[in-house]
């Protein structure tokens, strides 16, 4: 359920609210859906803290966001009323920073190199 949400984007919420004929078996609480992940992180030597919503966030930043995927777009897949919410999910990294960078300047009809030798 875990994987699953990290490509579809559902909150817990919206995992949970899945009917019967969506599913084939039931669906924990998020309390021991999150306990479950932290045994295996810790089975796997895993420091950083995973909770079921981190899948949510890595649909929005890494499977969306990074792929080129526009924020308000993402925001919108999200159910998310104000586009500040999904801001929240933008880690902007040097090389999203360098390829937007780069479009840009192939808009304007020059190459990086020649704007910033």
């Amino acid at each position: 359920m875990f994987l699953f949400c990290c490509y579809a984007g559902f909150a817990y919420v919206d995992a949970a609210n899945l009917t019967i004929h969506h599913l084939k078996t039931g669906v924990p609480s998020n309390q021991k859906v999150n306990s479950y992940l932290k045994e295996l992180a810790d089975i796997c030597d895993i420091q950083t803290q995973i909770t079921f919503h981190i899948a949510r966030h890595t649909f929005a930043s890494t499977v969306m966001l990074d792929n080129g995927v526009p924020i308000d777009s993402v925001s919108k897949m999200l159910g998310h009323r104000s586009i500040k919410t999904t801001q929240i999910y933008a880690k902007v990294i040097d090389r999203k920073i360098s390829d937007d960078t780069e479009s840009c300047s192939q808009n304007l009809g020059t190459t990086e190199q020649e704007k910033f030798p």
